[in-house]
């Protein structure tokens, strides 16, 4: 059996340039569908009312124009993206206003922030089911690079965007895109795949194995919601 794993980087919608893996969004409906709907946590209640402010002020903070909801996923997480990558001062502001987000949010988060609850509030009319996906892996890999991958992606903050850009990672995520449409069935070994074909290009790109494991753990991340039991194994470039 192909071993599981979870990438956001979203990754559904895959989350990987520039800090933030920018989302996929070439993954057809039917990769969408084959994916885990959890229920949300009703004891965590969502007021869309309080929701809808949060976001706001989330969007104003960082100087994204409030129009942009959780149904412009794709739009908001792109420009998200964009303020983390222009320097480490936009990139800690981002930081700053993830946490009064979670703050405000408090025990609405799970509520809000949940796959199931967002599908349902687009209705089964819906022809494209990709905001919930997205929307909600982009907070998962702003938790982990606002926390856990904080301190090394500042440290590292030239190579850590600008690896996201070298052809050969570009090259992992069309073969991933490729492989997971012509089989949605096999998402977490496909993510697998992706993932190591990201560490080899690193290893290849660049010899800092911290940075290395900040780069795979962010892919992971956006993963691991429907791969549990995907790791990262950097690459030593020095071992080869």
């Amino acid at each position: 059996m192909t071993p599981k794993l979870f990438l956001l980087v979203t990754l559904l919608p895959v989350f990987g340039l520039a800090i933030l893996t920018p989302p996929i969004t070439e993954l057809s409906r039917d990769v969408y569908e084959s994916l885990k709907l959890e229920p949300a946590n009703f004891a965590a209640t969502c007021n869309d009312v309080d929701f809808e402010a949060a976001q706001a002020d989330f969007n104003k903070a960082i100087n994204i124009d409030t129009k942009y909801k959780w149904r412009d996923a794709e739009i908001l997480s792109q420009q998200v993206l964009n303020r983390m990558s222009t320097s480490a001062q936009s990139f800690l502001k981002v930081c700053t206003a993830r946490t009064k987000f979670y703050q405000r949010m408090a025990m609405m988060y799970d509520g809000c922030i949940n796959r199931l609850y967002l599908i349902n509030k687009l209705g089964p009319s819906a022809t494209n089911i990709s905001a919930p996906y997205i929307y909600t892996e982009m907070w998962q890999q702003l938790d982990f690079l606002c926390n856990g991958g904080k301190e090394l992606a500042l440290r590292n903050f030239y190579h850590f965007n600008m690896f996201k850009t070298n052809p050969a990672f570009e090259t992992c995520k069309k073969n991933f895109i490729s492989d997971v449409n012509s089989d949605h069935y096999d998402f977490c070994g496909f993510a697998g795949v992706f993932i190591e074909c990201s560490n080899k290009a690193y290893a290849d790109y660049l010899h800092n194995l911290q940075l290395g494991w900040l780069i795979c753990e962010e892919l992971r991340v956006g993963f691991a919601y429907d791969c549990r039991d995907l790791r990262c194994h950097v690459i030593d470039p020095n071992s080869k």
